[in-house]
């Protein structure tokens, strides 16, 4: 296999393939690009037009738009595989297309089995697997997890599990993930309950995420994907492991799996920053954050002027920290210090107040103020 085309990549992806030994031909949405990165809309773009040996545009929420699009550049450069690379616009029409022009590397069904609850289900019923059995109903209270798979010719590789952390008991909104789960036991239940799901749906080559709430009853499954979870969650994995989900799912076209560490050497985490409405004033003290030698990332989407927004999905979430540590109890800390530093550090005026003359001045005034008196962030 040496020639891929590729939907929605990120230019990392890009440049593992390239590195792999992969022709790749890239496919994006131009709307798609300035909504998830704004002003860096054009220098992604670019980035990607560097890194491959095509770049095409399409739309992929116009289905015959996008097969028009990926049908030219299949009869032109002849690939190996039709790959939908990034996020979950167009997923099901690239798999029924990559099915039809014989480029799909799963048999016919088994990515939509993963991608469609109601498809999943029809499988286990076939199979004569009471779904309850496996499948969780609704949002069942319980501890939640996110296991990263890889698999090559039908061999199922468990490459990490990471605890997410829910704002509620019930709730489906994560605040930050902490990887790997703490218990052997724990991740043994929840490996086997997810290679049976892949096994039972088909999945045969490519990386999954699997998302398991901890009944009970035991394991439910809420749902999985045929691609490596969101939420940063690969880097917190390769933090831990070493392991590359990127790297990985390439080797996996070729048949091969990654060697999984016995135990992590370390832990990673991430948090999500919670802002308060309004406009941003000032920002101040975020490099020396990023200095800090246990700190990876530290993403804060907004700049000085820009109106914070409210928390209301996943899309509207306000940057992200994430860091190391040798034990759940320091990596806790450390997310908790880290978090509440770079939120300290980001002045924000409730906006109805701003258009105001004299709230203008109080806003110049916070922005002078801004960065003195903040707590002191030490090495912990």
């Amino acid at each position: 296999m040496r020639t891929l085309v590729m939907v929605m990549p990120r230019p990392s992806l890009v440049e593992k393939a390239r590195t792999e030994g992969f022709a790749v031909h890239a496919v994006w949405d131009l709307r798609l690009a300035a909504t998830l990165h704004g002003a860096a809309a054009a220098e992604h773009l670019d980035t990607l037009a560097g890194l491959t040996d095509g770049l095409e545009f399409t739309d992929v929420a116009d289905p015959a738009h996008l097969e028009s699009t990926l049908l030219g550049l299949i009869q032109r450069v002849r690939p190996d595989a039709l790959h939908q690379a990034g996020g979950e616009d167009g997923v099901p029409d690239t798999t029924r297309l990559a099915q039809r022009c014989g480029l799909a590397v799963n048999p016919p069904g088994a990515v939509e089995a993963l991608e469609d609850r109601a498809a999943l289900r029809r499988v286990l019923d076939a199979a004569g697997v009471a779904p309850g059995s496996l499948l969780a109903e609704e949002h069942p209270p319980g501890p939640q997890y996110g296991v990263e798979t890889l698999s090559a010719g039908g061999r199922h590789q468990v490459v990490g599990t990471t605890g997410t952390l829910l704002g509620t008991r019930l709730s489906v909104v994560a605040t930050g993930h902490l990887h790997p789960a703490p218990d052997a036991a724990l991740r043994e239940a929840l490996a086997e309950a997810t290679t049976r799901l892949l096994a039972l749906a088909g999945y045969r080559t490519g990386p999954a995420h699997t998302v398991v709430r901890m009944t009970a009853a035991g394991p439910r499954i809420v749902r999985s994907q045929a691609r490596a979870g969101g939420d940063r969650i690969p880097r917190l994995v390769e933090l831990a492991t070493g392991v590359d989900l990127e790297l990985g799912a390439l080797r996996a076209l070729r048949g091969e799996l990654p060697d999984v560490p016995a135990g992590p050497g370390r832990i990673a985490g991430i948090a999500y920053l919670g802002l308060p409405v309004g406009r941003v004033a000032a920002i101040t003290g975020i490099q020396r954050v990023r200095d800090l030698p246990f700190v990876d990332e530290v993403s804060l989407p907004v700049a000085v002027g820009d109106r914070v927004p409210a928390r209301v999905d996943p899309s509207a979430r306000h940057g992200h920290v994430i860091v190391v540590g040798g034990n759940r109890a320091q990596l806790e800390r450390r997310l908790r210090q880290v978090r509440q530093v770079v939120e300290d550090a980001v002045t924000v005026v409730p906006e109805p107040f701003v258009t105001r003359p004299v709230a203008r001045r109080a806003l110049e005034a916070t922005a002078r103020l801004a960065g003195r008196d903040r707590p002191a962030l030490q090495p912990a």
